[in-house]
């Protein structure tokens, strides 16, 4: 998209889903959220020019702004972005991580069946 420019920190594919994860800098995850929404929609960008001739229908697109002890779960679907809380990983405390595990596991796992 010649609106938005700059690397995706991690893009994943897994099971037919695509996650894009965008490193935050300390302190600054709404700035990680911005990043992370304009690259969702670069990618979806790419993906419509890619399909467009296959189908009309548009899969969601997952996003994770991340600052290492805050996190930001996006999902892109039809042109809208929604977000969940921010789980914060409160002293590398065991429950957080694995929430956050779990989640991202959650995300890989939609696109079965």
């Amino acid at each position: 998209n010649q609106d938005v420019w700059g690397p995706i920190d991690y893009v994943f594919k897994y099971n037919g889903e695509t996650i894009c994860i965008t490193e935050g800098k300390k302190d600054q995850l709404d700035k990680g959220v911005i990043q992370n929404i304009a690259q969702l929609a670069a990618v979806a960008d790419h993906r419509k020019r890619k399909i467009s001739e296959i189908s009309s229908e548009e899969k969601p697109i997952y996003g994770i702004a991340t600052t290492y002890l805050n996190w930001q779960f996006l999902v892109l679907k039809d042109g809208m972005v929604t977000q969940s809380s921010i789980i914060s990983i409160k002293d590398a405390n065991r429950d957080d991580v694995g929430g956050i595990i779990g989640r991202i596991v959650s995300l890989l796992n939609t696109g079965k069946g």
